[in-house]
C-alpha cells in the first residue's frame, strides 16, 4: 500500500496542481472581497472548477489499482495464505502455468470490470465547468 502510494501520488498531485493553477485568480479575489471564507471558496469555487481533473485522476488511479502487480508481487508474492492476491496476480500465475484459457478469461473480465467502473465514474461525477 505505501509503495503504491509513494509511486502514484505525484501523478495525481501534478494533475490537480495544474487544474488549480488554471483557475482564474479573479474568482478567488472577488469571493474574498465578498467575505467568503477559505473553506467556502474551496468548496464553491476550487473544487467545482477542478472537477474534470479530479475525474481523470480518480479514473486513472482506479485503473492503475486494478492493474497493480509488480509492487504486490515483489513485496509479498501474494502474501501469507493469499491475503494480498489480486486479479492481476491470478492472471499472471495462470499465464506462467500455461493455463492460457483462464488467463484470457481473467483478462476479458478485467477489461469489462474496468470499463464499467470507468463509465460509472465518468457519468456520475461529470459536471459542466464554466469559468
Amino acid at each position: 500500500m505505501l509503495i503504491t502510494l509513494w509511486i502514484r501520488a505525484p501523478f495525481g498531485t501534478m494533475i490537480l496542481l495544474g487544474g488549480i493553477q488554471n483557475i482564474p485568480e479573479q474568482l478567488n479575489e472577488a469571493a474574498s472581497l465578498d467575505g467568503v471564507s477559505g473553506i467556502q471558496r474551496f468548496f464553491k469555487i476550487t473544487l467545482p472548477l477542478i472537477n474534470p481533473q479530479l475525474i481523470m485522476v480518480l479514473t486513472l488511479e482506479t485503473i492503475f489499482a486494478f492493474k497493480a502487480f509488480d509492487q504486490i508481487f515483489t513485496s509479498t508474492g501474494g502474501g501469507p495464505a493469499g491475503s494480498t492476491r489480486t486479479l492481476m496476480i491470478y492472471l499472471i500465475k495462470d499465464l506462467f502455468n500455461t493455463d492460457y484459457g483462464m488467463a484470457s478469461a481473467l483478462t476479458v473480465l478485467l477489461l469489462i470490470v474496468l470499463f464499467i467502473i470507468s463509465l460509472l465514474q465518468q457519468t456520475l461525477l461529470k459536471r459542466k465547468v464554466d469559468y
